[in-house]
């Protein structure tokens, strides 16, 4: 039940917030607002896995302490959303009834492309960060939580880098790149269980990070781009 919840809780919060930055931003800012989204996730994402793995291995009360920390963030950022403006770029704010769900036909091909990358992407998320420091423990045999978590913030620190080169791309290159490192990433990932060598898998940590970030960033010019087209 608990990770149901926190299912829930992650898709109520990062899919929101990825519309919210592109809905407060112009089609022109496209690229800008995937690379900024990428940018925080980042962030956030290497803060969470050091700050987890430091408070587990060196703070009292391992089981529970994280937890409290997380209430604590999550209430700041209730705070925070709370005081968000109503308006978005080109919205006149005078029409706030809710509409199901609507992709114009001329926009499917891009939706189905962009969205078979996002899913993708959060694939290497959900391993990295629901499963990655049991395999490091388990599999491959590190015992330290702060060096597990410092090893997993290698995914987000590579997304973030590879999300401001990325920019600069075409979406096809970004993702038919973000395609073959992703492979690369599941080959080096079998490597480093099999051996149970450390250095491989940061190498794997490395490439699935630089692979969420082509994905995602190509996914969302290659939606940008469609809605723009249909403005």
């Amino acid at each position: 039940a608990g990770r149901a919840l926190m299912g829930v809780g992650v898709g109520l919060s990062v899919s929101p917030s990825t519309a919210a930055i592109l809905e407060f931003s112009s089609p022109r800012d496209a690229q800008s607002a995937a690379s900024v989204t990428v940018t925080a996730q980042a962030v956030g994402f290497a803060a969470s896995l050091l700050l987890g793995g430091g408070l587990t291995e060196y703070g009292p009360w391992p089981t529970r302490l994280c937890f409290w920390v997380l209430a604590i963030l999550l209430l700041t950022l209730f705070v925070a959303t709370w005081f968000l403006s109503q308006h978005t770029v080109g919205d006149p704010g005078s029409d706030r009834r809710s509409r199901m769900p609507f992709v114009p036909k001329d926009a499917r091909r891009a939706f189905a492309v962009s969205s078979t990358a996002m899913m993708a992407a959060y694939s290497f998320g959900v391993l990295v960060l629901s499963l990655g420091g049991q395999v490091e423990h388990d599999l491959i045999g590190s015992p330290n939580a702060f060096l597990n978590g410092a090893v997993l913030s290698l995914f987000p620190i590579m997304l973030g880098v590879i999300g401001i080169v990325a920019r600069s791309l075409l979406p096809r290159a970004a993702l038919t790149v973000g395609a073959l490192v992703s492979g690369l990433a599941m080959v080096l990932l079998i490597l480093a269980v099999s051996s149970h060598d450390l250095l491989i898998y940061l190498g794997a940590i490395a490439a699935a990070g630089g692979a969420y970030s082509l994905l995602f960033v190509g996914g969302l010019q290659v939606i940008s781009a469609a809605a723009s087209a249909n403005h």
